[in-house]
């Protein structure tokens, strides 16, 4: 079934449109979650809650992208799990490692305006990244949205990891330099 059918029954509220979506995109949003929690049992929870999320929030939203709209929930919420499981004991893993090579170029999130900052800075990221050459993209993305090690992007880009290491932190630097440009204080 389509990402529109699976929408559709979502929005008359059949229930047959979770086990479609799982049958759709389960594996795959589990896999996401597993990369960012580490284990496989709260990455499953991970992407339950995630379901019962969509659930709730279609309608009225009806995305684009069922995929893309799935894994930005699923991502947000294995991410808000790691952070609340490693709150007190930092350090080591591949989640933590990324988000604090990204740290200087995204904001405080405490600042009271907030939502507006994340639109602005949507639009700021989505321009830099369409502004880049689809490997550098391929890149970013692996290591910033599907949080892959290292040495799986390398094989994938078909690059040496001390190169693919390199290219991300100039794209790092790239992204905090648009960042400043656009006035966004970090």
């Amino acid at each position: 079934m389509d990402d529109k059918g699976i929408v559709e029954l979502f929005a008359a509220r059949s229930e047959s449109g979770i086990e479609k979506l799982n049958e759709t995109y389960g594996a795959y949003c589990t896999a996401l979650a597993l990369r960012i929690v580490g284990d496989f049992a709260e990455a499953e929870e991970c992407v339950n809650d995630a379901y019962l999320r969509v659930w709730e929030t279609i309608p009225p939203e009806k995305p684009q992208s069922l995929k893309a709209y799935v894994a930005r929930i699923v991502r947000n919420m294995a991410i808000n799990r790691y952070k609340s499981r490693h709150a007190k004991k930092r350090g080591g893993g591949l989640t933590e490692i990324v988000l604090s090579e990204l740290q200087d170029c995204l904001p405080s999130r405490e600042s009271p305006d907030a939502l507006t900052e994340d639109i602005v800075i949507r639009d700021v990221l989505n321009s830099f990244l369409s502004s880049l050459p689809k490997r550098d993209r391929e890149m970013f993305m692996r290591r910033y949205w599907h949080m892959q090690e290292i040495g799986d992007i390398a094989s994938a880009v078909r690059m040496t990891e001390n190169h693919v290491y390199v290219q991300l932190l100039r794209l790092r630097r790239k992204l905090k330099r648009k960042l400043d440009e656009e006035g966004i204080v970090l």
